[in-house]
């Protein structure tokens, strides 16, 4: 649940209201960021437990003994109303019934959290670009430059503590340089940018480590060029040409927000240092 005012304390008794009085009692279990707590049912005043989502309700927050603070929306007689009978209490804290603490005991609760807090990606990335060949296969030069991804859903979602996708995209710009790509007798050089652009689809094995794939279109950029014809045309047409990227990689998070990447494909072999935020 998502809290417009004050967030409660761990283990706090919370009443949701609507206007037609009250609804369920929660005690809270967990704390998140973004105002944001997860709470366990522990009575119900109606036939339906289940709060709506995307509703708003009005969270009365037990603080101290008969004293309720109430949300922005609410007048000042909400503040200090008493809680229904069913909800014991005792000065500077709220407590369950003998019979409650065993009911909760019986349950297994697991707490669904989203591992990826943050949706998008900057990074620093060095490694080889996979390049063709001017004669026949293929040239792999030193290459470095960045890397932007944004997470765009999560399709499956799992519905897991322990395994959870995401799908997003990737956005690479690399730079390298080669010299004597073709039999020339004067040498040549070429300075180039190749970018990839990719879909990326991944799954979490833990809140920080995923493993994914990808795949996309990888266009090289001549920036700047030179040698003899007729090698140097043929050179240009071979470097400037579309090629296929595919590939896997592994993401790992090293520090809060900061991710270490690994990824091999038909596009390149690299390592990505990135920011989360």
């Amino acid at each position: 649940m998502r809290s417009a005012g004050q967030v409660p304390e761990q283990d706090q008794l919370v009443l949701i209201k609507n206007d037609g009085g009250p609804l369920v009692a929660l005690k809270v279990r967990k704390i998140y960021k973004d105002s944001e707590f997860a709470g366990q049912v522990v009575r119900s005043y109606g036939p339906d437990e289940s709060l709506v989502n995307g509703e708003s309700y009005l969270a009365l927050i037990k603080i101290r003994d008969l004293d309720l603070q109430a949300s922005d929306t609410e007048d000042d007689a909400a503040a200090t109303a008493e809680p229904p009978e069913n909800l014991d209490q005792e000065r500077g804290s709220a407590f369950l019934t003998s019979e409650e603490e065993l009911e909760l005991q019986s349950l297994v609760i697991e707490e669904v959290t989203n591992f990826e807090q943050e949706l998008s990606l900057i990074a620093f990335r060095v490694g080889l670009v996979i390049l063709p060949g001017y004669e026949s296969g293929i040239i792999s030069p030193a290459a470095s430059g960045i890397r932007f991804s944004q997470t765009l859903m999560h399709p499956i979602k799992f519905n897991s503590s322990r395994f959870q996708d995401s799908a997003g995209v990737d956005f690479s710009l690399m730079f390298t340089k080669l010299s004597g790509y073709t039999p020339s007798d004067n040498g040549d050089s070429f300075a180039l940018a190749p970018v990839t652009l990719a879909g990326r689809y991944g799954v979490f094995l833990n809140p920080l480590m995923s493993v994914y794939g990808y795949a996309g279109l990888m266009k090289t950029f001549v920036i700047s060029s030179s040698g003899d014809e007729p090698a140097y045309s043929e050179a240009l047409a071979l470097l400037s040409s579309f090629s296929i990227a595919i590939g896997v990689g592994a993401s790992i998070e090293i520090g809060p927000q900061w991710v270490l990447q690994f990824e091999a494909g038909t596009n390149q072999l690299g390592i990505n240092m990135g920011l989360k935020f």
